[in-house]
């Protein structure tokens, strides 16, 4: 005589039911979109008597100031040669610290010049706009596949003080 098989249902009804519980109800994390707004400089000549963001204007602004170039084309895909990709980081690492310098002595007297080229992915552009993000940089230009970057002109914190000193307030 066989013995028939008895089959525990609630064990059952654990077994399937719970991982589809937790999967249905568990705690959903949060995901913050954020987005970085990028406006590129028309082609267009401005108009007498107006100023908009355009080509001239970023050339115009170039005028007079250092310019420090970081050529950041390099081939570093080839395969067996790990001194590519050393120089690549290095060259990465050099337009961190020049972002940081400019931006904390606030030198608007030299400008920031990333050239990129053939061989330079999106990331590579995406990962610039990474570092101007994290040092609060807001003035910068993409013109004619380089990438400038102004620093930001100091604070006057002198208004600040003499609002303290006013007998009046």
């Amino acid at each position: 005589m066989k013995r028939r098989r008895l089959y525990y249902v609630p064990g059952l009804i654990s077994i399937i039911g719970l991982p589809l519980l937790l999967f249905f109800y568990w705690p959903r994390e949060t995901v913050a979109p954020t987005c970085l707004k990028v406006f590129l400089p028309t082609d267009r000549k401005d108009d007498p008597g107006m100023i908009g963001f355009s080509k001239e204007t970023v050339y115009k602004s170039l005028k007079g100031k250092k310019i420090t170039t970081i050529d950041l084309d390099v081939e570093r895909f080839y395969k067996g040669d790990n001194r590519t990709q050393y120089v690549f980081s290095q060259k990465l690492h050099f337009v961190s610290q020049e972002i940081e310098r400019l931006e904390f002595t606030n030198d608007t007297s030299s400008v920031l010049k990333i050239q990129f080229g053939a061989n330079n992915t999106y990331g590579d552009y995406v990962w610039v706009l990474n570092q101007l993000f994290l040092y609060k940089v807001k003035r910068y230009a993409f013109v004619d596949n380089d990438f400038y970057m102004f620093a930001d002109p100091p604070l006057d914190h002198t208004s600040q003080f003499q609002n303290l000193s006013d007998p009046t307030m």
